[in-house]
């Protein structure tokens, strides 16, 4: 019995288990600090990615920001342009380029701007008779009795600039109404002829 207490006794069985116990709590601290610089790791990498992250977040808003400004301003313009055209007795630009010394002739929008009441007044007076104008251009076209719907359009919308398509087709619906023009066959083809013909 007395042979296993000297066993403890012995000053290297002391210094053995301190040995033992001082190298497992050496390894435990050596693997909680491994443990510890792989979070660091790990937490180092996520906050560079999040840097980025927010970086590009930051830059796609900023784009956003202008964006949004940028479609603001625009608006503002149009609402202002939109309010102008309301004010306005008449609009910016007549349709007509050229043509007889009697018709409207087109002026540019700065050159409304710098002549003002002149030219607004010039126009407004213009304006109502522009209509009978084109009205008269159609029906000397039709009296011929040689040219379609189409070819009158091409002529007073696009080569002489007298009013847009849409003006166009409207006077001349009204021609038709007032019974001034009338659907005409021709070697084949629908033409437009005045009714007098």
């Amino acid at each position: 019995m007395l042979k296993h207490f000297r066993k403890f006794l012995e000053p290297d069985y002391k210094w053995k288990q301190l040995d033992i116990t001082l190298t497992d709590a050496f390894e435990k601290v050596k693997a909680e600090r491994m443990l510890i610089f792989s979070w660091l790791n790990y937490l180092r990498k996520k906050d560079s990615t999040n840097d980025k992250l927010q970086q590009q977040v930051q830059y796609a808003l900023g784009r956003h920001e202008a964006e949004l400004e940028s479609l603001k301003n625009e608006i503002k313009e149009l609402r202002a342009d939109a309010q102008r055209v309301k004010i306005s007795p008449f609009p910016n630009q007549v349709r007509t380029k050229s043509g007889l010394e009697s018709e409207p002739v087109s002026e540019p929008k700065s050159g409304l701007n710098r002549r003002g009441g002149f030219v607004s007044r010039i126009v407004s007076m213009i304006r109502p008779q522009r209509k009978e104008y084109v009205m008269q251009k159609i029906l000397e076209l039709a009296e011929k009795g040689d040219y379609t719907t189409k070819q009158i359009e091409t002529v007073i919308v696009r080569e002489k600039g007298l009013c847009g398509r849409t003006a166009f087709y409207d006077y001349l619906k009204e021609l038709k109404y007032k019974g001034l023009l009338k659907p005409w066959q021709k070697s084949g083809r629908k033409v437009l002829k005045t009714a007098q013909n």
